[in-house]
């Protein structure tokens, strides 16, 4: 018999799971649980101010930049940009799923920004 292990007396349940187990899976799940509501809350917090802060400026410039490179043009080859090619792409992907739209865009933006508050958290 192992040195931890006890006799078990009367009606006691034997246990056959991990205590230490369960115990980090509660934790894991609390911590999941706990980035999901930060991540809920940073997404309801950037929601009104996309609304208020429209720039059809970089809008424009980022979507038509987006539709010519979903189109085949190289980026800094054929086209000028001023920001890096990730978002371009990124959105270059989500226009063929979802449609080129501002709405489309305003989205990604709104989800990756509250994305990068859930890794800063």
């Amino acid at each position: 018999m192992a040195l931890n292990a006890r006799q078990i007396v009367g009606d006691e349940v034997r246990l056959t799971s991990n205590w230490q187990f369960l115990r980090r899976s509660w934790n894991f799940l609390f911590e999941v649980t706990l980035i999901c509501l930060v991540f809920l809350v940073s997404l309801r917090m950037y929601t009104p101010w996309l609304v208020a802060k429209f720039n059809p400026y970089d809008l424009g410039i980022a979507s038509y930049n987006t539709i010519r490179i979903g189109s085949g043009y190289v980026p800094y080859v054929d086209l000028y940009l001023m920001y890096g090619p990730g978002g371009y792409f990124l959105r270059a992907l989500l226009f063929a799923i979802f449609g080129a739209s501002i709405a489309t865009m305003q989205v990604e933006f709104m989800i990756l920004c509250a994305a990068c508050v859930t890794i800063g958290y």
